[in-house]
């Protein structure tokens, strides 16, 4: 009787089970076919918002780009500005530093356009002398100045081979093959001394009419090189 009994209880228990599992495997298959639905709708939706927002972010990505490239032209102007107004400071601040040193042929140039006082410095490339103006007086900013805004400042290799055109006349270096030093014909014209050799250096100031106004031949310091430009220039 006993046995019956739990045999009985036995097979109760399993339907039980069985009735639980039925129950939850159509729970779940409801839920199953609920979540495809939804995500089904998830989907759809997520698709056209995707689609909306990819348009905003592309328009806005646009609308940066053209901000940044109007940005970019705007900092390519300024630069432009500041570079020309950096290289022409440094231009000015150069030529307020340096003789305007020009050549024969830029005087006659220069004469024509001008009229004005003539400052002429026949160097040669052994000239010591020479090569201590130049780093000492012609580096002096009162000399620079005086020379820059009252005269043409001309120099001239005196042992040049240039063959130069000046006033309607040739004029070359005769010497070459002859002297040690050969000497151009222009300082030989300008800068020569009767009974004496050619010598270096030699500096000679011209009027506005080009005719000698002084002539030296000798190292000038810079307080010998200024009153020879204020003597000159108040003739």
């Amino acid at each position: 009787m006993t046995k019956q009994k739990n045999v009985s209880s036995s097979a109760f228990e399993v339907r039980k089970s069985i009735s639980r599992t039925i129950t939850r495997l159509k729970f779940l298959f409801s839920i199953a076919l609920l979540s495809k639905v939804e995500v089904l709708f998830l989907l759809i939706l997520f698709l056209k918002i995707t689609r909306i927002d990819r348009i905003l972010i592309q328009k806005r990505i646009r609308n940066e780009l053209q901000a940044l490239s109007n940005t970019i032209m705007h900092l390519k102007k300024i630069t432009f500005v500041l570079l020309y107004l950096l290289l022409s400071q440094t231009a000015k601040a150069q030529k307020d530093s340096n003789i305007n040193w020009i050549t024969f042929q830029q005087l006659e140039d220069s004469l024509a356009v001008k009229p004005k006082k003539v400052f002429i410095e026949f160097y040669a490339d052994w000239c010591i002398y020479c090569k201590k103006m130049e780093k000492v007086a012609f580096k002096n900013p009162k000399v620079i100045s005086k020379l820059n805004a009252n005269y043409y400042a001309v120099k001239m290799n005196a042992e040049s081979t240039d063959t130069i055109f000046f006033g309607g006349d040739t004029f070359i270096n005769k010497q070459i093959g002859k002297k040690r030093n050969p000497t151009h014909d222009i300082p030989l014209l300008l800068a020569s001394r009767n009974n004496k050799e050619f010598s270096l250096p030699a500096i000679v100031i011209l009027d506005e009419k080009f005719k000698i106004s002084a002539r030296y031949f000798e190292y000038l310091d810079n307080k010998k090189m200024l009153k020879a430009i204020k003597q000159t220039s108040m003739k």
